[in-house]
């Protein structure tokens, strides 16, 4: 048997061998993990990312709430419920009343026609006479 000064000849070849795989395999398992760190690396999205992605929807989501803002302060004025409720009463005695006035303006009308055509004769009749 040979002696050596390296310690490592005094280990047992099975050992060695284990220690080996241990170390390929150990070896194997960092290259996976630092590989699956920088893939899983590549698709986090940073805060600079982030940031440029949603600045464009808060703005949208500033301007839409402007226009809410805007939308609510009119309905402020707007009738309720009640009140169109109101109104539909109202205008439906206006159309009466309308129809009403419509009704007496027409035999206004029929009695102002019964009462021109003889005048109108009666002025014609005037006027021809005063010309010959």
């Amino acid at each position: 048997m040979i002696v050596s000064e390296n310690p490592l000849y005094e280990i047992p070849a099975t050992i060695r061998f284990w220690v080996d795989v241990l170390t390929i395999t150990l070896s194997v398992l960092g290259f996976l993990a630092a590989s699956g760190i920088w893939l899983m690396r590549q698709s986090v999205v940073t805060h600079k990312a982030l940031a440029e992605t949603l600045e464009p929807i808060g703005l949208q989501v500033d301007q839409h709430g402007a226009r809410i803002t805007q939308l609510e302060g009119d309905l402020a004025h707007m009738p309720d419920g009640g009140e169109w409720i109101d109104l539909r009463e109202r205008m439906t005695r206006l159309e009466g009343g309308i129809e009403k006035i419509e009704t007496q303006v027409s035999s206004i009308h029929e009695t102002m026609e019964r009462i021109e055509r003889p005048l109108n004769v009666l002025i014609d009749e005037k006027l021809k006479a005063r010309h010959q």
